[in-house]
């Protein structure tokens, strides 16, 4: 199985066609903005100028299962966020990785047309701000930056344990899964 299949089938797991339907998407339009969501995770995550979350053998595949997570947390994958039209914390929130936008106490200052222009920006940003925590602590804690906007405030701890239980429990299947394929490449075949 490749990153690509990986990281759809565990969106399609989170947020199913049949059970997200929105008014205004089809499960097919639906399934097609999934599959483009996909594929810019992937290009952001595998771009070699990027710095992963990890820093292992599987570093990148784990990080772009956390982008994933982080992304289906923040937004549902909702169409209306993902296009701008809704958004979070009185509107300074937006895309799918729900990045503030124009706060002037961070050390990023995206603006919402920045990271609405192309979904790759809004990935980047998410990918940035994740990097860029200085939470110390456990994994949960150190994202706490990210889904409550510094490191004592626990907005929703459980958001936090959500978001990495996700992302860790697909990405040891993910390792278990190519590992015990790549065993059974060189066993013998049965007669």
């Amino acid at each position: 199985m490749d990153l690509y299949s990986y990281i759809l089938a565990a969106i399609l797991f989170w947020s199913p066609l049949h059970l997200s339907m929105q008014k205004h998407e089809s499960p097919s339009d639906r399934l097609d903005r999934y599959q483009n969501i996909v594929d810019d995770i992937v290009d952001v995550v595998m771009d070699p100028n990027e710095k992963p979350l990890f820093n292992d053998k599987y570093g990148r595949e784990r990080t772009a299962l956390m982008i994933a997570s982080i992304a289906y947390h923040e937004s549902g994958f909702d169409k209306d966020v993902d296009q701008g039209t809704k958004r979070g914390d009185n509107g300074r929130s937006v895309c799918i990785m729900q990045v503030m936008t124009n706060m002037h106490n961070t050390r990023y200052n995206y603006s919402p047309e920045f990271l609405l222009s192309d979904r790759k920006n809004c990935i980047r940003a998410g990918l940035a701000i994740a990097r860029s925590s200085n939470c110390s602590g456990t994994i949960h804690e150190r994202f706490r930056n990210y889904t409550s906007g510094n490191c004592a405030k626990r907005d929703d701890p459980e958001k936090e344990k959500k978001i990495v239980k996700a992302a860790r429990g697909l990405v040891e299947g993910y390792i278990r899964f190519n590992y015990s394929y790549s065993i059974k490449k060189y066993l013998p075949k049965s007669t």
